[in-house]
């Protein structure tokens, strides 16, 4: 377990929106800072079907909640009209939540409702070398700073997966780029080119 920099407790009395990409250890961070607060974790898959049919059934469940009680939803851009029903509780009722998910694109994407304003934006990334005991610098440019590609000796099957979910779900599936073959080639000359510029500085 790694001891982040990112501190949410700071921001108390407000709600949040968290982003990061996948795997930076959001979901850790936030079971870890906020143990006894109720979880809604969207990758499950009765979770993300209950909620896709009926977004209403998060107020009806959340009508018991006292002013200030918090709330956390992840991976909240599966179920973007989730949203609505997170701005009439905090409105009404005045519940706080973390809203914690990979893609803030893909919410705008959908016209989602970004809450107007009610929550603050904070963005979680990679490990930095003083979150690491014993940092290894060789290990940190071979591996990558997420967190269960630095921990592994060889990390290559496991960088090569999270390419290709990035590239089918992040790029592919939003239509980020026509040409799949040549973005795929650009971010292999894009980390050529930032590890030459680490190792000559």
């Amino acid at each position: 377990m790694y001891t982040r920099i990112l501190t949410l407790q700071k921001t108390q009395g407000d709600s949040i929106f968290l982003w990061g990409a996948r795997q930076v250890g959001k979901s850790t961070l936030l079971e870890r800072l906020f143990p006894d607060s109720r979880y809604y974790d969207l990758l499950k898959s009765e979770e993300f079907e209950r909620f896709f049919r009926r977004p209403s059934l998060l107020r009806e469940e959340l009508m018991q909640c006292s002013e200030n009680d918090l709330v956390i939803i992840d991976e909240i851009q599966k179920v973007p009209q989730l949203l609505d029903e997170v701005h009439w509780l905090m409105k009404n009722l005045k519940i706080r939540f973390i809203l914690c998910g990979s893609s803030a694109r893909q919410l705008k994407r959908y016209g989602a409702n970004l809450l107007g304003g009610r929550a603050l934006r904070s963005v979680m990334y990679p490990l930095v070398s003083t979150e690491i005991p014993d940092f290894d610098l060789m290990r940190g440019i071979n591996n990558g700073m997420i967190p269960r590609h630095y921990e592994v000796e060889n990390p290559q099957r496991r960088l090569q997966a999270y390419i290709g979910d990035y590239l089918n779900e992040e790029i592919r599936a939003e239509a980020l780029s026509r040409n799949l073959n040549s973005f795929t080639r650009f971010l292999e000359i894009a980390a050529q080119c930032s590890s030459e510029k680490l190792i000559a500085s």
